[in-house]
Order: structure tokens, then C-alpha cells, then sequence
């Protein structure tokens, strides 16, 4: 029997096994040296029995556990989104988000068009501008690498959720993804205007989303606490939107 250790949970049930059937086996030759009909030898093979017993509960509730987690696995891996599923899926692990966000991403920016570029220089399928791409490790010469690209705008993605660290974990998704288009300079601007016109600076919907929607507006992006000036905050604000519905119907399949 080949057995696979995946997890400390699976050494530490494997130690078990082996001691139950050592102890076991002790139980038992103590008992082949009694007489036949002396107790004690009634105790050991009933001990030995409960300890087989043990192990055997023990080994089919690990089965169980493992089989339900394949299936949970084995249904997400089955959801079929783009052609990069595997990409995504691999370096989504990185920083824990459901993979089927970073693909909402990609569909947004890209379409999944592993050769796109906008009119602006952002290229590949996160359309990451080329200097943003070789900060977070994109080789140059591999803007249009499908894995490249994702790996490198997870990276950056990354990098976001550390800067908006202080967000709770609820929140922060969304102030990564807004920083993520149109840059963390406005995103923070729209957070000291919350907190300025006494909204949270720490929540998106009605707060931070608000005032990054009234960017456009001269009496918001000339303000002395405004630091990156005007911003069309409305399309970022549709942007977010836009990504968690996809986000959603991604879910639902």
C-alpha cells in the first residue's frame, strides 16, 4: 500500500496507525502467553480489537474528508472560463483569491486576448503597462506570454493588497481592484476626501466609492488634500462594478 503524505494532518494520522497496530500487536503476544483460559488474555484480544477498530474509524473518516475536499476541487477545476484556466488557477494560489476573480479581471481588461493592447501601452492580458509589468517581474520580451502576464499583474495585484492592508479583508478587494485601474494615487485621494467630509476611509460603497466618483468635479479634485488631481472617477467606480458581477456569473457556472 503506497501511502502520500500531502499534510502534517497525514503524518500525525499515519503515527497513529502504526502505534495503534505496534500496540496491538504488543496486546496480543502478551495474551498468546497467558494460559488460554486465564483473563487477561480475554482483556488483550478485546483491547486489540478496540484498537483495530480505532484505526479503522480513523483511516475512513480521513477517506471521507479527502474524498469531499477532491470533490469540492474537482468541481472547481471542472468550471471552464478561458483557455488560460490553468495559468490562472496556478498563480491565483499566490495570494489566496479565487481564481475566478483574477479571470473576471482578465475578461474586463483584455477579453482574453492574450495580444491586446491598448491605445495607452498597456498590452498582454492584464494589460499591464510594460514598466508596471518589469517591476513585478515580467521578463522583458514576454508582454504577450500568457502565463508571463498573469503571473507578473497577480504580482502587482499582490503588491496591492499590501498597501491596502489597513482595509478589512471584506473591504479591501474592492479598493484593490479600483486601484488597480486607474492606479492607488486616486484611490487614496478618494479615501482622504471621505475622511474629510466624515465617511469612512476604510469602506468602499457609499464612502471611498463616492468621492472617487467626484474626482471630476473642481471643488473635490482641487482641494488641498488631493494629491494626483483630476480623475475620471466614475468610469473606476463602474470598473469595480463591473468586475464583481462578472465575479458572480463566473461563480454561478
Amino acid at each position: 500500500m503506497k501511502i502520500v503524505m500531502s499534510s502534517k494532518r497525514n503524518w500525525i494520522i499515519a503515527l497513529l496507525i502504526v502505534s495503534n497496530f505496534i500496540m496491538a500487536f504488543r496486546l496480543k503476544s502478551d495474551s498468546n502467553e497467558k494460559n488460554p483460559i486465564d483473563e487477561n488474555q480475554k482483556v488483550g484480544i478485546d483491547t486489540t480489537t478496540m484498537l483495530l477498530k480505532d484505526t479503522t474509524v480513523l483511516i475512513e473518516k480521513e477517506i471521507a474528508l479527502e474524498t469531499t475536499n477532491s470533490i469540492v476541487e474537482n468541481k472547481e477545476s471542472a468550471i471552464k472560463i478561458c483557455k488560460y484556466d490553468a495559468f490562472i488557477q496556478k498563480h491565483a494560489k499566490s495570494i489566496e483569491w479565487d481564481w475566478r476573480l483574477i479571470a473576471s479581471i482578465i475578461y474586463k481588461e483584455s477579453k482574453f486576448d492574450a495580444k491586446a493592447r491598448s491605445g495607452g501601452g498597456m498590452v498582454g492580458l492584464m494589460q499591464l503597462v510594460p514598466s508596471t509589468g518589469y517591476k513585478f517581474g515580467l521578463p522583458h520580451g514576454s508582454e504577450y506570454n500568457p502565463e508571463e502576464n498573469i503571473k507578473a499583474g497577480i504580482s502587482y495585484i499582490k503588491a496591492l493588497d499590501k498597501l491596502w492592508s489597513k482595509v478589512p479583508k471584506e473591504e479591501r478587494t474592492k479598493f484593490i481592484i479600483a486601484s488597480y485601474n486607474s492606479g492607488e494615487g486616486h484611490v487614496k485621494d478618494a479615501a482622504r476626501l471621505a475622511a474629510k467630509y466624515g465617511k469612512d476611509p476604510l469602506k468602499w460603497e457609499g464612502n471611498v466609492e463616492m468621492y472617487l466618483a467626484l474626482k471630476n468635479q473642481a471643488q473635490y479634485y482641487k482641494d488641498p488634500i488631493v494629491k494626483c488631481g483630476y480623475f475620471n472617477g466614475p468610469r473606476t467606480v463602474n470598473y469595480v462594478k463591473a468586475i464583481l458581477a462578472k465575479f458572480e456569473e463566473y461563480k454561478s457556472l
